[in-house]
């Protein structure tokens, strides 16, 4: 027999990304977030991830429950992969946690690679744990942050549960703020410019940045492979972390642009359109695409960009 809560999954999955559908599916989440805060239950392992890949998800929490009831909780952003990624493309998933994008984009290349990057203990061990689950030979997890040198600091984190009716496991930061002030541990830190010379990888299309206010110091620990390779860049911008980090929008701009990377804001489909620094909301995600020499082709990028 079919539970009411799968039929109320499937209903919700549905709607979910039309024109108001979260609105009306956010009060049935944070219901069923109280009801699995105490549970056993409260892991549930789905098949259905993408279609048909499988992720262990926390449904008393916020990505974990929105994955759970909508299907994802970075829409726009996978959307905007799936229009980019084809099959023997180089991907890397920066601030990877439980592995939402790692096993997107693993799917859909099959004949390349996804470099995951998790620093959080906790988060790492559930990342491996969805890998495995999927089989995927062609991830290559790594259990440390990214930065602009080799060096260990402490990690914090949000224990406040008000602003999301639940507990938000993508909050971890480097740099602890009154609302991000909890101490979860210490993390290694390496320079992406190093982690990919070791790998022997000869090619880099996409990277995905989010670190919580350490983006700009992950894209000085990449320059070497930004200037070689040019790949696409989704990279979230927030201007609260950035602040705690003691930067600005205004620096991700001065270091992308003379590199040749222009600025785009995704659309709700996935789709990418020009933007300017100073007219971005506090909080989004962006893509950064390089104006010529990327690694991805023309037509890679023709299926995200639009006029």
């Amino acid at each position: 027999m079919v539970s009411m809560e799968t039929c109320l999954r499937r209903i919700t999955r549905r709607i979910a990304f039309v024109r108001g559908g979260a609105r009306l599916i956010e009060p049935l989440r944070r219901h069923y977030v109280k009801r699995y805060e105490s549970s056993p239950e409260r892991f549930a392992t789905l098949d259905d991830f993408d279609g048909d890949m499988k992720l262990r998800v926390d449904r008393a929490s916020y990505m974990g429950s929105l994955i759970y009831w909508r299907g994802y909780h970075s829409y726009r952003e996978l959307r905007c992969l799936d229009r980019l990624l084809t099959p023997s493309m180089v991907f890397a998933d920066v601030g990877a946690n439980r592995g939402e994008f790692t096993i997107f984009a693993a799917k859909r290349l099959p004949h390349g690679k996804v470099l995951s990057f998790e620093p959080l203990g906790v988060c790492y061990q559930e990342l491996l744990a969805n890998v495995r689950l999927n089989k995927l030979a062609n991830v290559l997890p790594f259990a440390c942050g990214l930065a602009d040198a080799t060096k260990r600091c402490p990690l914090y984190t949000s224990t406040d549960v008000g602003a999301h009716g639940s507990w938000h496991e993508g909050l971890t930061t480097l740099y602890p703020t009154d609302d991000r002030a909890e101490f979860v541990g210490t993390a290694a830190l390496r320079r992406f410019d190093d982690v990919f010379h070791e790998s022997k990888l000869s090619s880099l299309h996409c990277m995905k940045i989010d670190v919580e206010g350490a983006e700009l110091a992950v894209l000085h620990g990449a320059r070497d492979c930004l200037e070689r390779f040019r790949p696409v860049l989704l990279l979230e911008i927030n201007a609260e972390t950035f602040q705690a980090a003691g930067s600005t929008n205004r620096e991700i701009a001065d270091l992308l642009t003379p590199l040749g990377y222009r600025l785009h804001a995704i659309g709700r489909r996935g789709s990418a359109h020009p933007a300017g620094i100073d007219k971005l909301p506090d909080f989004c995600c962006t893509l950064w695409a390089p104006t010529s020499g990327s690694s991805c082709s023309p037509a890679d990028l023709q299926r995200v960009l639009t006029a």
